[in-house]
């Protein structure tokens, strides 16, 4: 059975086809959660935050659409925000670098590079010092508020805004001479 009869046969509401889904895609949400936690949850928070994927798709099923096409493209979006919210609501802090999970149009080559730069500005983001490397965090991954972040570390809003003024222009330089970035 193809992906798109299955997906939709699940949003007719089939449990059969769920579980077809589930043994067909497990492995690939669970690799999911795994790099956008780079690697930071146990096997047990994997294995539940997979499941809870293939609950949220059950319990949405009436209003399942399929980006590009894809049942893998909406299944790694879910992934993708069930993990960050998982790690936001326990405090994990990491750094989650992808934009898109899944870009069916680039080469090999292509996806090596950008897997080499996206390690490289995790490696250089680790390279920061605390409170710097929180506050970086929160406000260009988890896209928190100022506010939100002041709140939480204890600081005033303008010490926040100068850190990340400084930390932004630290990781310039660093990626500079890292030959990350052009001068």
């Amino acid at each position: 059975m193809n992906e798109i009869n299955l997906w939709l046969q699940v949003r007719n509401g089939d449990m059969q086809s769920l579980q077809t889904l589930i043994d067909k895609y497990s492995n690939y949400v669970a690799t999911i959660i795994t790099r956008v936690s780079t690697n930071q949850l146990s096997s047990q928070d994997v294995e539940e935050l997979t499941a809870d994927v293939f609950i949220k798709i059950w319990n949405k099923r009436d209003n399942l659409e399929l980006e590009n096409g894809s049942p893998k493209a909406y299944m790694a979006r879910i992934s993708r925000n069930i993990t960050i919210d998982y790690l936001r609501k326990n405090n994990i802090l990491t750094v989650e670098m992808e934009e898109h999970l899944e870009v069916s149009s680039q080469t090999p080559e292509d996806v090596i590079l950008q897997q080499e730069l996206q390690d490289s500005l995790v490696t250089v983001v680790k390279t920061l010092q605390q409170p710097e490397q929180e506050i970086f965090i929160r406000r260009y991954f988890y896209m928190e508020k100022i506010k939100d972040i002041a709140t939480k570390l204890q600081l005033k809003e303008n010490t926040v805004h100068t850190k990340l003024s400084r930390t932004k222009k630290k990781l310039q330089e660093i990626c500079i001479l890292h030959g990350l970035r052009k001068d």
